[in-house]
């Protein structure tokens, strides 16, 4: 007969094996938005560093192709999300965190059109009240546009003016559309074509003329590398003091991590 130490010691591991069976049976967005964390530290001289992460899974899904049309029938990132403390958002002013796997990439075709992530940090506005998952906010894909994620209406054009403007990165200019739930991205257009693309890019995001989220974005094969790699933003009059001066990607263990540093606003 078993005895209780014995059965206790059987009874855990069958439950391990359950949960394994259930974690393996999980979704890969579900997976990848349960190992999102963010942790914020004080720095000296009133700065912070801000350190987000996730796991890289097993299961990412490939990019299909449609063989009538030859455009990806999975288009639509994979998001995943973490909604931040009192805290972070005290001293970030960050209250959304989205990591999004984009297995086909995404236009433009020629730059981004590989697999890759996209990690949005949605910080609180100046001057509006759009939240990323309002869907009250108006998405109009452009006619004859493929995607219905894609926005065209004027709100989404709008240029960041006086104060705002100023705290818009150097070099980065406006995409051509929006996206829904997102807003209009802001980036270098002098990046180098997809096969060419080694290094994480900084982008801004805005809706309705107003600064919304910064974000950085990197392809699969780079952050599986587990080099560093380092941005520094330049801005022509930062007034936002929580906009980020410098930006680091790297990975460990399975895990990539965005370090983060700006000051406390």
């Amino acid at each position: 007969m078993m005895g209780a130490a014995k059965l206790a010691v059987v009874m855990l591991l069958a439950m391990s094996m359950v949960a394994q069976l259930a974690d393996a049976r999980r979704s890969y967005l579900q997976r990848l938005e349960r190992s999102i964390d963010m942790k914020v530290s004080k720095e000296p001289g009133g700065r912070f560093s801000a350190v987000t992460k996730f796991k890289l899974v097993d299961g990412a899904p490939a990019c299909t192709i449609d063989p009538n049309t030859g455009l990806p029938v999975n288009a639509e990132p994979q998001r995943a999300y973490f909604k931040t403390n009192s805290r972070i958002r005290r001293l970030t002013k960050v209250y959304l965190v989205e990591i999004d796997f984009n297995p086909c990439g995404h236009p433009p075709q020629t730059k981004w059109d590989i697999p890759h992530f996209d990690i949005h940090w949605y910080h609180d506005s100046e001057t509006t009240e759009f939240h990323p998952q309002d869907d009250s906010v108006v998405c109009t894909p452009p006619e004859g546009y493929p995607f219905d994620f894609v926005c065209d209406d004027p709100e989404w054009f709008y240029a960041p003016e006086g104060v705002e403007a100023g705290n818009l990165a150097e070099g980065l200019t406006i995409d051509d559309h929006g996206v829904q739930n997102m807003g209009t991205h802001w980036y270098n257009h002098d990046l180098p074509a997809s096969e060419d693309w080694d290094e994480p890019v900084f982008i801004q995001g805005t809706y309705d003329g107003s600064l919304v989220f910064y974000e950085l974005m990197f392809p699969a094969r780079v952050i599986e590398e587990e080099k560093f790699h380092y941005y520094a933003p330049s801005y022509p009059d930062k007034t936002f003091s929580f906009l980020p001066d410098m930006l680091m990607t790297w990975s460990k263990d399975g895990y990539a991590y965005m370090k983060v540093y700006g000051s406390i606003p």
